[in-house]
């Protein structure tokens, strides 16, 4: 059986164990990364995002999958 949801809605949290595994689109820059969450970030809403390109500064969108043409953005 399951139990009640113990943690906040509308979380990252939340759409990480509803929905699984996100990227972080910068549709400006064509780039993605995989959506990691920081310890302590997981009951932060998830809208508007709260993750931003290091490149131009726009907000990321939180995608399931990644569009063609998409480079994975690395740490220099």
């Amino acid at each position: 059986m399951v139990g009640p949801w113990r943690h906040p809605p509308g979380t990252l949290r939340a759409l990480r164990t509803i929905l699984g595994h996100h990227y972080v689109l910068c549709h400006r820059c064509r780039r993605f990364a995989d959506m990691v969450i920081p310890r302590g970030m997981e009951d932060r809403k998830y809208e508007p995002s709260p993750f931003r390109c290091r490149h131009c500064g726009d907000r990321g969108a939180l995608e399931t999958a990644v569009p063609v043409g998409y480079q994975r953005d690395t740490a220099d």
